[in-house]
């Protein structure tokens, strides 16, 4: 009698091993990868721990500044400090699949290994792309209006050839990015009242909610406040106690346009950068910008591990420049020239959620004469949002002449 000597490996562990080794190879071949963390100084901030909405929304908090203007000399810190305020946004998540058949042993005469190794890596760059591409959508949507700028400050179908990407704009695009968070005065009508020791601030007029949002900063008897929360259309909560009542009085405020506060930088080894991701026809224009040209002479990371850098263009102004061509190209320009819609990221500038990792399911048919291998997962990425507008993302519009 033969013995058959071979070791049979159950068929749920060869499909958990090919999960497994199918995700970490589309894992290190995504473009995004090297911007991907999961705490709040990451460009994309991934969900792993994720507690999931009703429905296919998944919750993720972005972490906007400290703006709070603190105590001073021997005034009580206790009771008066400023809140985390968490802001959730949530990202819809949805299930993609796809796969790929063998159609024969007689035809192919491929090893089952080998079958397995070109499924793999036809499914891996599908998935690579496929995420990629989705990415890249996500962050390309309509931006908010004080999130955008443009070449010459031209609006969008003025545009030409020659509104070329230079170094100028990139220290331009950081100098919004820094800045929008500057706070305008709000017009509110009515008069408000306090209490001491309170953190509550009561109006007298219905148009109280309808113009008063989390983080804007309001001046009672020459006392800022920041709003933690609005309850109603006559009362809010503040961060500090108020030291004296005070009642009848008009109330000044103050409104932080884009997500309330500029945008945040992520720190590398030591270092406050911004992330941008330029057309190759725009990385084209940079370098024949003499100004960018002779900056990078100087502008070499050296030692620096650090993925961020990995492919980069180059370096100007605190910016790692980094060019794709998934950034959006539309027609959109003077006489349907081409304008290129390059993506200044701070960060948070999007959120990722996987609500289930790549499956790997092997599927005989036909008497076990051929095989199909399918892969797929549950995901969702979004630009970041904070009451309403984007939270770390710049849209910068050019021209963009094809070669």
């Amino acid at each position: 009698m033969e013995v058959d000597n071979q070791t049979r490996v159950p068929a749920n562990l060869v499909e958990r091993y090919w999960r497994r080794v199918l995700w970490e190879t589309t894992k290190k071949e995504l473009y995004w990868n090297k911007f991907i963390g999961e705490g709040p100084n990451s460009i994309i901030t991934k969900m792993t721990d994720l507690k999931k909405e009703a429905g296919d929304r998944i919750v993720v908090p972005l972490l906007p500044k400290l703006i709070g203007p603190g105590v001073t000399g021997d005034d009580v810190l206790e009771g008066n400090e400023e809140p985390l305020m968490y802001q959730d946004f949530s990202v819809v998540v949805d299930q993609i699949r796809h796969a790929t058949i063998i159609k024969g042993r007689f035809e192919e005469q491929k090893t089952q290994l080998k079958m397995r190794r070109d499924g793999r890596d036809g499914l891996s760059m599908w998935l690579k792309e496929k995420i990629d591409y989705d990415i890249f959508k996500a962050l390309s949507t309509t931006a908010s209006p004080n999130r955008q700028l443009s070449a010459g400050s031209k609006a969008e179908n003025l545009l030409t050839d020659t509104d070329k990407f230079t170094a100028s704009l990139i220290s331009r695009a950081k100098r919004k990015a820094k800045l929008a968070g500057s706070p305008v005065n709000v017009t509110l009508t009515g008069t408000v009242a306090v209490q001491a020791d309170s953190y509550i601030i009561t109006g007298t007029t219905t148009e109280f909610t309808t113009e008063l949002k989390v983080g804007d900063v309001v001046t009672v008897a020459s006392q800022e406040r920041i709003i933690v929360e609005v309850y109603s259309d006559t009362s809010a909560k503040v961060h500090m106690k108020w030291k004296t009542a005070s009642s009848g009085n008009a109330m000044g405020c103050k409104r932080y346009p884009g997500a309330r506060c500029n945008m945040r930088p992520v720190n590398v080894d030591g270092q406050e950068l911004f992330v941008m991701v330029i057309h190759p026809w725009q990385e084209r224009d940079l370098w024949a910008d003499p100004v960018w040209y002779e900056a990078q002479k100087y502008a070499n990371v050296r030692g620096s591990k650090n993925p961020i850098f990995t492919g980069m263009t180059g370096i100007y102004d605190g910016c790692v420049i980094h060019s794709h061509e998934n950034i959006n190209i539309s027609l959109s320009g003077a006489s349907g020239a081409n304008v290129a819609h390059s993506l200044f990221l701070g960060a948070q500038a999007c959120g990722m959620a996987i609500a289930q990792e790549p499956e790997w399911v092997e599927d005989e048919r036909d008497y076990k004469n051929k095989v199909g291998i399918s892969t797929g997962m549950i995901w969702g990425a979004e630009k970041a949002k904070f009451n309403g507008e984007d939270f770390a993302c710049l849209k910068v519009l050019t021209g963009a002449a094809a070669d």
